[in-house]
């Protein structure tokens, strides 16, 4: 087999990023070898949010690596509103963001309708506010008759004829607060559930889509709103007819301007320039442009190979010195961060089979059995399917008789978020053609329909193949009672509503007035609770002792009715202050009682007696006085109510000795024992002394005596005068006989 020189394989140019772009250092090289890793850098806008740098290494494939999105866009935070307006709220406050500005109703805009968060030096922030000046219109009432007025007014320096009908009854055919019907928009038209919708309340928002072979420009809006001044939102024309992504060629790339964008309307000429290792043989750059039918042109090819001839072309036996030739190269690369962009390396020339199979995609045409090395083909997504903006759709034979790819380059088509009013719906992945999603409802209403749905093909689109509806769960009329009806005999009964039930005249509402329907189950309606009853309900009057009612004195109560008590000053209630007539026709709680609620404080007289019992309030206490003593005051007392509290009645007596000349002799004296009174002097009437026995001697009987009156005018001690005795040893001897006694005569 013969041998033949090739260019080394290289990667095309780094891919290009809307967030990041390529370090100076890899801006420069022009040649990628595999393996080879290259660094990007944030762009103005955008901030790091790791510690490393977004890198990409070109890969086996001859296909660069993904890289990893570590640069988001910085945030301006919260705009700002100019006086007498508003700012309609943003997903977001990051950079690039636009933001609409209105004005309250009177006022109208100066300057553009929007800001924008936009670069600033190195960092963003909001672009200047508009300002929201009066009208000079405001205030203007519409005439009260029925005519019809011609209004010539120049806007953008063009003429608008406007004729509008006023009537007495408002000032314009259109009611404040709504925007009346949609507007017609170019290219695109509303959702079919509100099309023919001829009233829009303040704050609604719809969003169109684009009609038929018309596609939507990313960065202009698609949603219009209802403003407070009752007029609708303007929209910038935003469907066209476009071109997918430009075709990819082997003999070279995009340029970096076509490849930002993100949208190519028909008319539009994207230009290329040569990949590493093609020269231009002309002084025009490729192009294509996007045509009528919305496909490209094809790409001229005024980039070919260049051509090296060698002084001498080293054999496939001399392995070692080419081997050696290349890695001294790459050194030099890495030295002085260059590489030499061709390289003679020998090699077989090989095929490759016929081109892989794709579920997303097809090759263009009918394929062969093999393909020599360098063959690129372009495929084509299968229905169901679009092509990936950040992904090119070739496959590409290498020189080890293998295709290469980007990895899925057409994903399914969206089917967007269906519409289920009253209703939410749920899926794991995508909305993407294959892709299922189930339904629920919210609270009180039912799915009607199958619970789930699939994203199919329908003709060239993609469409859910069956999306429920959310009804409102109903519930039987409510029941009737007797001797009672209930509110809204005559509507619909579902979910939410309120029936309240009355009784007739001298009935009385057993139960609670009012019952809603709910569910259970969330598919059948049930009633909150049973429909209460309709009785005749009779409760005696209360009484309480020591209690007043505070509501009324009538005789007889009816179900429902209340008595409030309160106790008379001086009690305590026990129980509950209100009770109820109940079905029953009795009065729940039971009634309560009024006891006395405080004590006076316990009455003593020195030298007297106070009666027992207790001192609660409203109890009399009587009052005596020892002997020889006399009572001073009343003789009895009653605890009664003062201002809060309680107080005895009267002011408590005391007892004083009575006045006597009686004396009594010396107090009389006792063997083995002394008293304590002093010896030789007379003893007044009361007068008490006390005795005590020597050592090894017991006192027998009371300790003390008194000085009594036995007459007028003599005293005498009273009695009996206590003992001294022997001490314990002589008692033991005296009860000994005693105790041997009886145990003779238990034996």
């Amino acid at each position: 087999m013969g041998t033949v020189l090739l260019l080394m394989v290289s990667c095309a140019t780094p891919t290009t990023l809307h967030f990041a772009a390529l370090s100076k250092v890899d801006e420069m090289i022009n040649f990628y070898p595999v393996g080879f890793t290259v660094s990007y850098i944030c762009r103005p806008g955008y901030e790091n949010i790791s510690e490393s740098q977004p890198t990409s290494t070109c890969l086996e494939n001859l296909i660069w690596s993904e890289v990893p999105e570590l640069c988001q866009r910085k945030s301006c935070g919260p705009p700002a509103a100019p006086p007498a307006g508003r700012t309609l709220s943003p997903t977001d406050f990051l950079f690039g963001t636009r933001v609409s500005v209105i004005c309250n109703e009177g006022y109208r805009l100066h300057g553009r309708n929007f800001i924008q968060c936009w670069l600033k030096g190195d960092d963003v922030e909001w672009s200047e506010l508009p300002t929201c000046e009066r009208s000079q219109r405001h205030g203007l009432k519409a005439p009260k008759k029925t005519f019809t007025m011609e209004m010539k007014l120049s806007l953008y320096k063009k003429a608008l004829q406007n004729t509008n009908s006023f009537s007495s009854s408002s000032s314009f055919s259109r009611k404040p607060g709504d925007c009346g019907p949609l507007p017609s928009v170019s290219k695109a038209e509303p959702p079919e559930d509100v099309r023919h919708q001829d009233s829009f309340p303040v704050g609604s928002k719809v969003t169109y889509r684009c009609l038929q072979n018309f596609s939507r420009i990313p960065s202009r809006l698609d949603t219009i709103v209802c403003f407070n001044n009752s007029v609708w939102s303007k929209l910038q024309e935003f469907c066209d007819r476009s071109c997918q992504s430009p075709p990819q060629v082997a003999f070279a790339k995009l340029s970096a301007e076509d490849e930002m964008k993100n949208f190519y309307a028909v008319g539009i000429t994207v230009h290329y320039v040569c990949s590493p290792g093609y020269e231009n043989s002309s002084a025009e750059l490729p192009s294509s442009t996007c045509q009528e039918n919305s496909t490209w042109s094809e790409v001229p090819e005024l980039c070919h190979t260049l051509t090296i001839t060698p002084s001498a072309s080293p054999s496939v036996s001399d392995t070692t010195a080419v081997t050696n030739s290349i890695t001294h190269l790459e050194e030099k690369a890495s030295e002085n961060h260059y590489i030499l962009p061709l390289i003679l390396i020998p090699c077989v020339i090989g095929d490759c089979p016929q081109p892989p199979r794709f579920v997303f995609a097809e090759p263009p045409g009918a394929t062969n059995s093999s393909y020599p090395v360098g063959t690129v083909l372009r495929y084509r997504c299968r229905p169901g399917y679009t092509g990936d903006m950040n992904k090119v759709p070739l496959v590409t034979c290498l020189p080890n008789s293998t295709w290469a790819s980007d990895p899925e380059f057409c994903i399914g088509k969206s089917c967007g978020q269906p519409e289920i009013l009253n209703g939410n719906f749920h899926f794991s992945t995508n909305l993407q053609f294959g892709a299922t999603i189930s339904f629920t409802c919210k609270a009180g209403y039912r799915l009607v329909g199958k619970p789930t749905a699939q994203c199919i093909l329908s003709g060239s689109d993609v469409v859910w193949d069956a999306v429920p509806y959310c009804e409102i769960i109903p519930c039987q009329p409510p029941p009737q009672i007797e001797n009672g009806t209930f509110s809204g005999g005559q509507m619909e009964y579902t979910y939410g509503v309120a029936v309240t039930y009355s009784c007739k005249n001298g009935f009385s509402l057993i139960g609670n007035a009012t019952i809603h329907c709910t569910t259970d189950d969330n598919l059948n309606g049930v009633w909150s609770g049973p429909a209460p009853e309709c009785k005749v309900v009779r409760c005696e009057k209360p009484e309480v002792e020591n209690a007043k009612n505070l509501n009324s004195f009538a005789t007889e109560y009816t179900y429902g009715e209340k008595v409030s008590f309160e106790c008379a000053p001086g009690h305590a209630l026990s129980g509950a202050q209100t009770v109820t007539c109940d079905a029953d026709n009795t009065w729940k709680p039971p009634l309560p009682s009024c006891d006395p609620r405080q004590q006076c404080a316990a009455p003593t007289i020195q030298n007297g007696i106070v009666s027992e019992g207790s001192f609660l309030f409203g109890t009399t206490v009587t009052f005596s006085c020892n002997a020889e003593y006399e009572l001073k005051g009343s003789s009895s007392a009653e605890c009664v109510a003062v201002g809060d509290g309680v107080e005895w009645d009267v002011k408590l007596p005391s007892c004083e000795r009575q006045s006597s000349d009686v004396l009594c002799e010396q107090p009389p004296s006792i063997g083995n024992g002394v008293h304590n009174g002093t010896e030789g002097s007379a003893f007044p009437l009361g007068s008490v002394v006390v005795y005590s026995c020597n050592d090894g001697f017991v006192l027998v009987g009371g300790r003390a005596i008194q000085c009594l009156a036995e007459a007028q005018d003599r005293g005498v001690w009273s009695t009996p005068t206590p003992e001294c005795r022997g001490g314990a040893s002589s008692i033991i001897v005296g009860i000994l006989p005693l105790l041997l006694a009886m145990l003779v005569m238990n034996f």
